[in-house]
């Protein structure tokens, strides 16, 4: 993590079904920081999305601020908020054609520097 801190991490676990699914996560972040987030993911078929937002789902003026744009894979992305707040995450799972009992994890570890 070279020279950020350990700060949290969350770890999603799914079940694939046979339609579509978003699953929204949220983190807070303070201005005076920046933040290095990492996205790793176990068991997956098909790509699945990272897309993250300044505001809620409910907000309309929303803007994207992220996204992986080709899948999940193992990857990071550094950020500096432009304020303290809250940011929201949504996971993009496929659908797939034969969903039973097929599981996946994506886990978001969150380290920062000052």
């Amino acid at each position: 993590m070279g020279d950020f801190l350990y700060d949290s991490y969350e770890t999603t676990p799914f079940d694939y079904t046979d339609n579509s699914q978003v699953i929204p996560i949220e983190f807070v972040t303070y201005k005076a920081s920046k933040y290095k987030i990492i996205f790793c993911s176990s068991d997956l078929e098909g790509d699945v999305l990272v897309n993250v937002y300044d505001k809620p789902a409910s907000a309309k003026n929303r803007k994207k601020i992220y996204d992986t744009e080709e899948g999940i894979g193992n990857c990071f992305w550094i950020f500096q908020p432009p304020k303290t707040g809250v940011y929201y995450i949504e996971y993009s799972i496929p659908k797939i054609a034969n969903p039973k009992k097929k599981h996946g994890y994506l886990v978001m570890i969150i380290t920062y520097k000052m």
